[in-house]
Formats: structure tokens, C-alpha cells, sequence
């Protein structure tokens, strides 16, 4: 009995860390990363991209897997912009691409959908404003964005 007990936690252990590295956090981040993390803390916990572009407000990056686009500015180059179309990722209470509109009206607290603009969640934390899009067409979710509205 013992011995059963030790598998389930130590399968429980190696399940969690990928559980939560697939989460989309409302106002945060999504596949581990955050907003405001220096690039090298997201090519720590991503590794290299597979493209990097340069605007003029600051440098692009480019995951074909896991499906992710960031974007880094100001002086510091932070991350202020991730985006996704990957259906891996999902909130707490399983929302992501591929969710319904409803469900996601229905499960995500905070959020205000329109026509026009999707869903959208506003927060605020420590003084900075931050904005959550799920990209909603033809009632279902398409991509999920979440961005850093004021300057880092």
C-alpha cells in the first residue's frame, strides 16, 4: 500500500510541471513565462527562438512550438506582448483557443466581450495596466494575447 502511494505522488510530482507550464494566467503569462521577465530569464525557460525580428520599438521573437510570439521594449527590453493560437494552453478553469465564447464569458471572471473586440480582461497590479484578449470569430476563441498597456 505504501509502495502505491509513493507512484501516485511521485506521478502526481511529474504531471504538475507540465500542467503548469501549459496555463495561460490571466494578467501574467502563458507556457511559464511572464510579462516583464528579461530576455534572458525567457530563453532560460524557452530556450533559443526560432526567429528574431527587430522594430523599432524593440526586438520580436519567434516559437513555431510551442506557437508563440513575444515581444520586448523599453530600455530594459521586458517582455510586454505575448500572443498564441495554440490550443495547449489554457486558464485554471480550462479556457483557451478552441473555448467558446460563452464559456469564456461564462468561466472567466472580470472579462468583457464585445463584437468588435473580443475578450477582454483588464488588471492591475503594482501600478501597471495589463490586458488579457481572448480573439474571439464566429463564437469561438482564435488566439490569446496578453499585453502590458502601460510603460514598463
Amino acid at each position: 500500500m505504501l509502495r502505491r502511494v509513493a507512484l501516485l505522488v511521485a506521478a502526481f510530482g511529474l504531471a504538475v510541471p507540465g500542467s503548469a507550464a501549459a496555463r495561460i494566467v490571466i494578467g501574467r503569462g502563458m507556457f511559464g513565462v511572464s510579462v516583464g521577465q528579461t530576455m534572458h530569464q525567457v530563453r532560460t525557460k524557452l530556450g533559443k527562438p526560432d526567429l528574431i525580428t527587430q522594430s523599432a520599438a524593440g526586438p520580436d521573437w519567434l516559437y513555431v512550438r510551442p506557437d508563440l510570439q513575444l515581444s520586448f521594449r523599453g530600455k530594459a527590453k521586458r517582455l510586454t506582448h505575448l500572443f498564441t493560437e495554440s490550443p495547449s494552453q489554457r486558464t485554471s478553469r480550462g479556457i483557451g483557443v478552441g473555448s467558446s465564447q460563452k464559456d469564456v464569458m461564462r468561466l472567466v471572471p472580470g472579462v468583457h466581450c464585445s463584437a468588435l473586440h473580443g475578450c477582454v480582461v483588464i488588471s492591475r497590479r503594482r501600478g501597471k495596466v495589463y490586458e488579457t484578449d481572448f480573439e474571439t470569430a464566429d463564437g469561438s476563441v482564435l488566439g490569446v494575447s496578453i499585453d502590458l498597456l502601460t510603460k514598463p
